[in-house]
């Protein structure tokens, strides 16, 4: 109903001030934490799964804004902005803060079960959007949605731990291995099953 523009041009400016102070008090919080938790290992922290709350709603608003054509070039860059600034303040707290009290493999473990969970809740999501977006008048294929742009972040983090995972896992199995080009072939064929079977 263009006679309602105006109203609800003045609500988004009234809103949007609020919205924003509320999303940078919880990027905020992340920035300010200390090293205080003791994870378990089996588990990510609640604080991981918050913040998947927190992207999803960010992402939902966002996707929202779009499809009913309220989403000016201004507010998208914004929503952009607080989703990067929430990605960079949350892996700061899942590769240090919250687990600082772990070493090694077990750290290494720690961070891919996190990044597991936020890439997992957003690979959903960016699934849900494929049909909805072929449909979707006001989609760009240009420009990658919040989600997978949240979703290609971690999953390029995932990867990263992952390798760590693996060069720790074999190094403490075949150390010597790895750290040595001079090692032949044949002395690797020669202990790997005795090193295995006394692991």
């Amino acid at each position: 109903i263009p006679a309602l523009d105006g109203y609800f041009d003045g609500v988004n400016l009234n809103a949007w001030p609020r919205f924003k102070a509320v999303c940078d008090v919880h990027v905020q919080s992340l920035i300010d934490m200390k090293d205080s938790f003791e994870p378990k290992p089996e588990a990510p922290s609640y604080v991981v799964k918050r913040f998947v709350e927190l992207t999803l709603a960010l992402t939902n608003l966002a996707y929202a804004t779009r499809v009913h054509g309220a989403a000016s070039s201004s507010t998208k860059s914004q929503v952009d902005l607080i989703l990067d600034r929430a990605r960079r303040a949350m892996n700061e707290c899942v590769s240090s803060k919250l687990c600082a009290s772990l070493q090694g493999v077990e750290k290494s473990a720690y961070v891919i079960k996190s990044y597991d969970v936020v890439c997992s809740a957003l690979s959903a999501l960016a699934l849900a959007r494929d049909d909805e977006e072929e449909e979707d008048e006001h989609y760009s294929a240009a420009e990658p949605s919040n989600e997978l742009a949240s979703l290609q972040y971690f999953e390029s983090k995932l990867n990263e731990e992952t390798t760590k995972y693996v060069d720790k896992v074999m190094a403490s199995h075949f150390g010597e291995l790895t750290h040595s080009d001079e090692r032949s072939l044949d002395d690797f064929l020669a202990t790997w099953r005795r090193r295995l079977q006394t692991t």
